[in-house]
């Protein structure tokens, strides 16, 4: 997929965005949550993907049996909740930020449900989630 800045973006939703594009060139990577780092593992730039491998592997490892919906916060570009849908759950994905939901709908296609709004103005029609994804401490 091409990745394509919009003509205008608020400068709140550009750091993500900036973050999405360098990440994906410069690092090979797809995700933009911070990752886990582990004791063998140094916090370096270059340890960046392995430490936000870990920690999609760590949530998902974690997902309490008997779980069939979850509500990804803050879904970025989409990867947590391609995994999650792999699985077998049921994800909605919440994201404010246009750029991001648009390259997380082309990522998912129409497996999951998208709002694209602040995860305060979530409204969900009265749907109830077993679990919410990224928010572990």
């Amino acid at each position: 997929m091409q990745l394509k800045a919009p003509e205008s973006m608020p400068s709140r939703e550009f750091g993500l965005a900036l973050g999405l594009i360098l990440g994906r060139f410069c690092l090979k990577m797809d995700d933009l949550h911070y990752g886990f780092w582990t004791e063998n593992l140094s916090v370096e730039l270059q340890n960046l993907p392995k430490a936000q491998a870990q920690y999609t592997d760590f949530l998902l490892s974690h997902i309490p049996e008997g779980v069939e919906t979850i509500l990804d916060v803050g879904c970025g570009a989409g990867n947590t909740a391609r995994k999650l849908l792999d699985r077998g759950y049921r994800v909605d994905c919440v994201s404010p930020n246009p750029f991001l939901s648009r390259w997380a709908r082309e990522n998912l296609g129409e497996r999951a449900n998208f709002f694209e709004c602040r995860f305060e103005d979530l409204d969900t029609d009265n749907r109830a989630f077993c679990s919410c994804a990224l928010t572990l401490p």
